[in-house]
């Protein structure tokens, strides 16, 4: 694979990374914003924050016994299509119910992309090292950024922009971890 080709595919593995830990926290400035429209209470909306990260962390622990059985570019297949299926669901959902079901589905899917994807940036940089950066460093942008950019999206359009900004991304790194699947 051509080096320009790799690192194109570096970045999109990375906002997929970055958007997966930017999503524990993304919807925190929307919530009153929900908490209005879906007409819940304080206790019933933060299940749109927390089921998302009990999620992450059940998919991820269940990942474990999987991850040197199966090639990790197919696992962060599954993972992105899952978590690109469920952006779709929560910026769609009408009520509280969707929408939390739908964050655990994307909780799901980001504990397997998130599980997978170090691998795979392995494979696509060859350097441990630069892999590992790359992971950490997009997680961590992702953390600190999701809550602004979270909040911007709900100001300038609605919450469902926050969903509706996952889903090509999502895509983006479909198209990377693709053309990996047969390597990693």
């Amino acid at each position: 694979m051509p080096p320009t080709h790799a690192r194109i595919l570096e970045i999109a593995l990375a906002v997929s990374v970055a958007v997966a830990f930017a999503d524990s926290s993304i919807v925190v400035l929307a919530l009153p914003e929900l908490f209005i429209e879906l007409q819940t209470t304080i206790p019933e909306i933060s299940w749109v924050v927390t089921a998302y990260n009990l999620a992450v962390v059940v998919a991820a622990f269940a990942l474990l016994p999987f991850v040197r059985r199966v090639r990790p570019a197919w696992l962060l297949l599954a993972g992105l299509g899952v978590f690109l299926a469920a952006a779709i669901a929560c910026a769609l959902a009408n009520s509280l119910e969707a929408l939390v079901a739908g964050r655990v589905v994307q909780g799901i899917g980001a504990g397997l992309l998130l599980g997978a994807s170090l691998p795979v940036l392995l494979v696509l940089s060859g350097d441990r090292r630069r892999a590992i950066a790359i992971w950490v460093t997009a997680g961590t942008l992702g953390t600190a950024v999701g809550p602004a950019l979270g909040g911007i999206l709900t100001e300038l359009f609605d919450w469902r922009a926050i969903f509706a900004v996952q889903a090509p991304l999502a895509a983006a790194a479909i198209a990377a971890a693709l053309s990996t699947a047969v390597r990693a």
